[in-house]
């Protein structure tokens, strides 16, 4: 048990190291856009770490989980890992936990980086800079979870699929509400949806703006984050017990 925890830290550096590049990349150009949302944007609009940090959140678990089960299936790597453990669900979960470690490492570090340079450049309280962080570091792990459960399903094309998946919060948040045009519809799309408006309770909740059922949002996290994790969990034992891997193989 103790080699394993020791392991675990090193397997999350390990899998930030191996996308560094396209983290460095997405920083860089995330910054890019940071810089010129501050300078087109009066101060006083420009107040919160959604601005800047809110599009890593999104883009940093697509890096980190995109991949996250469809490249061993791609590369053959799953025959390995299935020789070494009894349990290929467990294994993955576990790759899940790194993913989801390394992410909340990731949006950490850019919110205090973020949050040392703008208090070097403004006089607001540091608690008005933190609002979001719970939320966002919830976002970051809803992504993530979707990734696993997507990755156990396609060979190509998960991140797309990802941003797909995330992209239903808004039609969640802007359409989907009682009297709208999806009818008696609305409660099993919400359900199903990304819980982009319960993310944003979160936010009201943290602020001490009494977020009126906090708890509910809660909930619909968790029931998003359970509905995903399933989908991966099934996608696993279906892909192994129908022969995606002798198809993921061919030439």
């Amino acid at each position: 048990m103790k080699a394993r925890m020791v392991g675990f830290p090193r397997r999350v550096w390990l899998r930030l190291h191996a996308k560094s590049t396209s983290l460095v990349v997405l920083t860089l150009v995330t910054a890019a856009l940071a810089a010129l949302l501050a300078a087109t944007t009066p101060e006083s609009e420009f107040t919160r770490l959604d601005s800047r940090v809110f599009v890593l959140a999104v883009g940093v678990p697509i890096i980190l989980a995109g991949s996250l089960i469809s490249e061993d299936f791609r590369g053959g790597m799953i025959q390995f890992w299935i020789q070494r453990t009894t349990d290929p669900v467990g294994f993955y979960l576990t790759r899940l936990g790194e993913a989801l470690v390394g992410g909340a490492i990731f949006i950490i570090l850019a919110a205090l980086v973020e949050l040392g340079l703008f208090l070097a450049l403004s006089d607001s309280a540091i608690a008005d800079r933190l609002i979001e962080l719970p939320s966002l570091l919830l976002l970051t792990a809803c992504v993530s979870i979707v990734g696993f459960g997507l990755t156990a399903w396609l060979n190509h094309g998960a991140a797309i699929a990802m941003l797909a998946v995330y992209i239903t919060g808004y039609i969640e948040r802007d359409f989907l509400i009682p009297g709208g045009p999806f009818g008696g519809w609305t409660p099993v799309l919400r359900a199903l949806s990304f819980p982009l408006s319960a993310l944003r309770d979160i936010d009201s909740m943290v602020a001490g703006e009494g977020a009126l059922e906090p708890w509910v949002s809660l909930a619909r996290i968790a029931w998003f984050a359970i509905l995903w994790l399933a989908v991966g969990v099934v996608g696993i034992r279906w892909s192994l017990r129908a022969g995606r891997l002798a198809k993921a193989q061919a030439p």
